[in-house]
């Protein structure tokens, strides 16, 4: 896998230096690779079964390391549930079956984003899950975020590997697992994806719609229903952001926008990947070939594996997503 990223890394910078030159699709950049494609979520229907199976009991392969600080130490026995599979671990104080069943679905997660991006935070990952709202906010101090009530809270220490702690707004929470450890594996990767949250939070809400399915694969069957219903507001108000504007919004301009930035750049990339193949993966891998060092060229790679202009990807895009409605 990791060779199959090296030699579509030197296509992809050999592309870049034909970037404003033409916007014809390269043949060699049309569709990702083998090794990748076989990773991408399709959209067929899921079968009923969409829940892992909780395990009984676990041989773990290695003992985690023994670095929580102490205030952490401290902690843990508020967790009454703890169960491990491999390099992740799950506590939480909501039940046994809770913790098994989230900390299998966090490996496929985990495994699922190490294969996809070249970079991690860290080989070991634990996720702390509470619905004590005094709990959670123990953990404020030292991994400093904004409660707000009713909502998805969760925040994360990044220590010698990531811990995060979760205020579950649904259960089960396998949204918010997909979506976050996404967030680390990119951030890993390219960090300045941080800058221009277009392609961060457009990603994330996108794999945040997927589930894995028993034989492991991952699918998205529809849109998160997030996305679709916050589009059709903001269309039926003729209040989208234009995407040449979007592409373009700073962090700070992005979150004080939320509804509209997330949920919009939410339904460009279930687009792209729904109707122009192999794109999606196609940024990833320049991504991870180091072709990919600003929003400016991530941008003038995406025109070129589309072979459309901006204007163009917004009318198709739109066009896609004014066909779901909640």
């Amino acid at each position: 896998m990791k060779n199959s990223l090296r030699i579509v890394g030197t296509i992809l910078i050999l592309a870049m230096g034909l970037i404003g030159c033409a916007r014809t699709p390269s043949p060699t950049l049309t569709a990702a690779p083998p090794s990748i494609t076989a990773l991408l979520p399709t959209n067929t229907l899921l079968s009923p079964s969409q829940t892992p199976s909780p395990g009984l009991t676990l041989t773990p392969s290695s003992p985690f390391p023994d670095t929580n600080p102490p205030w952490l130490q401290d902690l843990v026995s508020e967790y009454t549930y703890i169960y491990q599979v491999d390099n992740v671990r799950v506590f939480s104080d909501i039940s046994a079956d809770f913790s098994s069943q989230h900390a299998e679905h966090l490996k496929l997660v985990w495994d699922f984003f190490n294969t996809l991006y070249t970079a991690n935070r860290g080989e070991w990952l634990d996720v702390y899950y509470t619905t004590n709202t005094a709990i959670f906010q123990k953990v404020i101090p030292y991994c400093p975020t904004i409660l707000i009530p009713g909502a998805r809270n969760l925040t994360a220490c990044y220590l010698d590997y990531p811990r995060w702690f979760i205020l579950p707004y649904q259960i089960p929470d396998f949204g918010t697992q997909l979506h976050e450890i996404g967030h680390d594996f990119l951030y890993a990767t390219w960090p300045q994806s941080e800058d221009f949250p277009w392609f961060k939070e457009g990603t994330a809400m996108y794999f945040e719609g997927s589930v894995f399915t028993p034989d492991g694969s991952l699918e998205v069957p529809e849109p998160h229903a997030y996305c679709t219903s916050l589009f059709q507001k903001y269309n039926q108000q003729a209040n989208l952001i234009p995407l040449n504007e979007l592409v373009f919004l700073p962090k700070e301009a992005f979150l004080a926008d939320a509804e509209r930035a997330y949920s919009q750049s939410c339904m460009v990339f279930n687009y792209l990947q729904n109707q122009e193949s192999g794109v999606l993966y196609g940024l990833i891998e320049g991504i991870n070939s180091g072709a990919i060092t600003s929003n400016d060229q991530l941008i003038e790679l995406l025109l070129l594996l589309t072979g459309k202009s901006m204007e163009q990807i917004e009318e198709s895009y739109e066009a896609y997503a004014r066909q779901f409605s909640h």
